[in-house]
């Protein structure tokens, strides 16, 4: 994968399509999925801090209802109010991420889609051929055993290829047909 130096964006011409692991890794989706991995690791760190805020918040109410006072002539000590909005502040993030997780999910979708239509057309110019090049193989395969009889003790490598003969030709269609 190639870029020009003054311009950071990839060229559809520029990619090599064959050694590209993901689209994702493109600097036109970087930003997008960054964003997406930096609100998972945070959603991750407050979802694991709930636990022990929920803990904290038990200990203090059980060391609150250790007292020999009535409950209703108690104060509610400042520990118990500090763990119960420590958790509740802990629970709102929580949610608030969940959110911001979803829109950056959805907007990294929707680059991604865009940017597989930018680059459909190099996308099929270079995998188009070798996937009709492999259709073709399987499917000569298939004719000389229709015409020629089967080869014996073939039948797992038949089964195969039909399987791989549907899936290549799926494949092939969908990527010419976007």
């Amino acid at each position: 994968m190639l870029r020009r130096k003054d311009n950071p964006a990839v060229a559809a011409a520029d990619v090599d399509f064959f050694r590209l692991s993901a689209l994702d890794s493109l600097p036109e989706l970087r930003q997008f999925t960054d964003a997406v991995d930096e609100i998972g690791e945070e959603l991750h760190v407050v979802e694991r801090s709930i636990p022990a805020l929920a803990s904290r918040l038990h200990a203090a109410w059980r060391g609150h209802a250790g007292s020999t006072m009535p409950l209703h002539e108690q104060a509610v000590p400042p520990e118990v109010i500090e763990a119960k909005h420590a958790l509740q502040d802990a629970e709102a993030r929580c949610k608030a991420l969940a959110v911001q997780a979803a829109l950056a999910r959805s907007t990294l979708d929707e680059k991604r889609a865009q940017l597989v239509r930018q680059l459909r057309p190099e996308l099929c110019a270079q995998l188009l051929g070798p996937l009709q090049v492999v259709i073709e193989g399987f499917q000569a395969a298939t004719s000389a055993e229709r015409l020629c009889g089967a080869v014996p003790g073939h039948t797992q490598g038949r089964q195969v290829v039909t399987a791989l003969l549907s899936y290549f030709t799926a494949v092939h269609d969908h990527l010419q047909g976007g």
